[in-house]
């Protein structure tokens, strides 16, 4: 048989893989396909939704089964193409694939057939939507109706996250076509499972449960999360998480590189919580977080090794990071925007040296106002002559293209700018005053001339070491962010006393908080015994799943590295399926949603794929996807036995109910590998290494996803790049298997998390404890 898979993912590189094992298979293509099905299949310059020159390549191959992996083509009709060439082809219609193509219709089709799953309502119109939510209790879940690339589907916790989503959704059309209909739905708590069937029109058989890792449910052991007051940065500043929301890039940590980045949050996460929390406090450091919150430390003894602890497992003395490397940009010149003055005196663009634009913002941001008025338009720099800083800041003055003058009765610079007074206007008075984006996105060492300039007015030199004060709040947080992208720690302190006394006349005055941050050349912070205390709590939790595992927080102005909620892999079988609730999925569920298309005048045939919550042993639908899921695919397929093409077959002649399916009794755990900065911005194009040593472990694959091949080498070309899977006697096994081979394989800012499967042994442990209770 000659075979086409379509896709480019570890999905498709696992079914090219299961395939090639069959003794029926002589040729297979792969569509476009990457660096792994290279070395199995033939790929083609073909794209996955180029539906026509696919069922064209097809007819003049004389192709056998075509098997399509990702959702899009088959939602625009893809198998209804191939039929009408009388090819076959592995998949639902496209009637059939509306259960993933329309969340409407899958919600619609479940009401009617009663199939379990949460309530629902679907809207188009903006002002509907959000007077629907306003009378709902509890967090729900926003869903774009169409197929928005894995991200239309948004977790509101709270009223204003999902009045943001629905904003998203019907007003910004950040999903365009996807999210012109929204469904609007209760948000169903449980452990969340994978069950993946095939389905020949009328019968089902059914694959070996998996579990996706990379969200944390309410019926897992707890809550990964920080306490509500918890801060985390992102490019807008300083946020608790209940601000949120998923166009906000925060600031990420990667172990690997130790380089601080921004990314979009997979996730985020906000929910009532009432139990024990791990509260670490220390001059430098102050984090309260739920028991089996991720912390990312260094043993203070023996090898010094960084590793990941649970916060309630750490007794001994260790270090807590607080800052890591920045990189920045170095522009040339900063560009002053045009001015229309009156009477049609237009002000040209001017070109500035950066650096001398950044150490002219830190002085007027410190010491500088503007009066910018009908009859005067003019930048003051207040700083008296004796101050051993004068000529410093003169100096400063004396390289920007104004003409300036000093009044010395006034103490004052005086910058005569129409222009420039106009563009500093924005950045307010010394009560709200912020740093710019183009300052704080600069390289550590043009924040640094930014720092040492602030310095020379609102600060002072304290033990050697740079400190600076401000009434701004917004600017002292700004602040503490460029000293932490210098590589530095820093403590804010507030002065919130309500009179002051002039220093020059001796009067009091009513005064506003005034803040101060002093630099901290360090990078670590020690904690013993005494910083770790166990406390009750009671109130919102917040956290975000980001793809390094790691963010950049701060609680009472104290900043540190911690963990992330979430993950990216997948193993098989998922414990929280057990025989009996597998056994209500299969008549409750599936069953009923293959009586429910039949009755809609629909065959479905292909693979259909259940998302589940379970909740004190009841599933319900999350929702359904009408293709193999990934990476579950790349931790099913390991344990399936029987010849792949022959259940194919079976499935689109409608003989499944001939057929059985051989499962292998061993766990699988698939552990995917990601380029730095994903799922935001990162680089292609970089060298993999280790590959061979990986694939040569016992009972190890390496699945390829975003990859390619480059001359000899194997370079990245996607976000998620390997997917490194291992079988084992049980989960555990295969765990450890998986991350063996994970530390063979190599390529820069590779980013994977450390947890995988972790969900599992603690489900089989809590199961085993509940069974010694029981016989007690």
């Amino acid at each position: 048989m000659k075979i086409l898979v379509v896709g480019s993912g570890g999905r498709e590189h696992a079914l090219v893989w299961k395939l090639s094992q069959s003794k029926l298979v002589k040729k297979i293509y792969c569509a476009p396909g990457n660096a792994g099905t290279l070395q199995l299949a033939e790929n083609l310059d073909i794209g996955s939704e180029d539906i026509k020159k696919l069922a064209d390549f097809a007819s003049d191959k004389k192709i056998d089964l075509t098997i399509v992996g990702p959702e899009a083509p088959l939602v625009e009709g893809i198998v209804d193409e191939f039929n009408k060439k009388g090819l076959a082809c592995f998949g639902p219609t496209k009637k059939g694939a509306q259960l993933e193509g329309s969340k409407a219709f899958t919600r619609q089709l479940c009401e009617k057939y009663e199939i379990s799953g949460p309530a629902f309502q679907e809207f188009n119109d903006y002002n509907e939507a959000l007077d629907y939510v306003d009378t709902i209790k509890g967090p729900v879940v926003v869903k774009a109706d169409g197929l928005a690339a894995g991200k239309g589907v948004i977790i509101a916790d709270t009223k204003e996250q999902a009045h943001a989503a629905i904003k998203q959704c019907l007003v910004d059309n950040d999903f365009s076509k996807a999210g012109k209909k929204i469904v609007i739905e209760e948000k169903l708590v449980g452990e969340e499972a994978s069950y993946l069937v095939l389905c020949d029109g009328q019968n089902f058989i059914a694959f070996p449960s998996a579990q996706d890792h990379k969200r944390v449910f309410d019926n897992d052991k707890g809550p990964n999360c920080y306490s509500a007051d918890t801060e985390i940065l992102t490019e807008k500043g300083w946020k608790t998480f209940d601000a949120l929301n998923k166009l906000d890039r925060v600031a990420i940590y990667n172990p690997k590189t130790e380089e601080i980045l921004f990314e979009q949050p997979v996730e985020i996460h906000w929910k009532m919580y009432q139990g024990k929390m791990i509260h670490f406090r220390h001059r430098a450091l102050d984090l309260l977080v739920t028991p089996n919150h991720r912390m990312f430390v260094q043993k203070r003894k023996r090898n010094k090794k960084k590793i990941v602890l649970r916060a309630d497992a750490i007794k001994d003395e260790c270090f807590v990071f607080q800052t890591g490397i920045w990189k920045g940009k170095s522009p040339t010149f900063f560009v002053l925007p045009e001015y229309d003055y009156k009477f049609n005196r237009k002000r040209k663009l001017i070109k500035i040296p950066f650096l001398d634009w950044i150490r002219f913002l830190g002085i007027y941001l410190s010491e500088g106002y503007v009066v910018n008025t009908y009859k005067e338009h003019r930048v003051y720099i207040c700083q008296i002559k004796k101050s051993p800083h004068f000529n410093e800041m003169k100096d400063i003055l004396s390289k920007l293209p104004f003409r300036y003058s000093y009044n010395e009765k006034n103490a004052k610079f005086r910058i005569n700018s129409v222009q420039l007074a106009n563009y500093l206007k924005q950045f307010g008075d010394c009560y709200n005053k912020f740093v710019p984006t183009n300052v704080k996105g600069s390289s550590p060492e043009l924040i640094l001339e930014f720092l040492k300039a602030f310095n020379m007015g609102d600060g002072d030199i304290h033990h050697g070491r740079m400190r600076f004060c401000t009434s701004s709040k917004q600017l002292i947080d700004d602040l503490q962010e460029l000293i932490i992208k210098c590589g530095f720690s820093s403590i804010i302190t507030v002065d919130k006393r309500k009179t002051m006394v002039n220093p020059i006349n001796k009067k009091k005055y009513l005064a506003n908080p005034i803040y101060s941050v002093e630099i901290k050349p360090r990078v670590k912070v020690s904690i013993r015994k005494n910083n770790r205390k166990v406390v009750d709590y009671e109130g919102y939790i917040g956290c975000v799943t980001v793809s390094t595992g790691f963010v950049l927080v701060r609680r009472n102005f104290r900043h540190a590295i911690s963990g992330n909620t979430g993950g990216m892999g997948a193993y098989s079988p998922a414990p929280v399926v057990s025989e009996k609730i597998r056994q209500k999925i299969d008549k409750e569920i599936i069953q009923k949603t293959i009586d429910a298309l039949i009755g809609e005048g629909i065959e479905y045939k292909g693979v259909l794929y259940a998302g589940l919550m379970i909740n004190n042993g009841e599933p319900k639908l999350l929702e359904y996807n009408c293709r193999f899921g990934d990476p579950e695919t790349q931790a099913i397929l390991p344990r399936v036995n029987t010849n792949l093409v022959e259940l194919f077959q079976a499935t689109i002649n409608g003989t499944l109910n001939k057929v059985k399916m051989d499962i292998s009794p061993n766990a699988c755990t698939a552990v995917v590998l990601a380029s730095g900065g994903y799922p935001g911005n990162y680089e292609k194009g970089i060298q993999i290494n280790g590959l061979d040593a990986a694939a040569r472990m016992p009972n190890t694959f390496i699945f390829h996803a975003g990859t390619k091949k480059f001359g000899n080498d194997v370079v990245t070309n996607g976000g998620r790049v390997l997917s490194v899977t291992a079988l084992g006697a049980d989960i555990e096994q295969s765990i450890k298997r998986a991350y063996v081979a994970v530390e063979k394989v190599r390529f820069e800012k590779m980013m994977y998390r450390s947890d995988i499967g972790k969900k599992a042994i603690d489900w089989i442990k809590l199961q085993k404890n509940k069974e010694k209770e029981a016989k007690k």
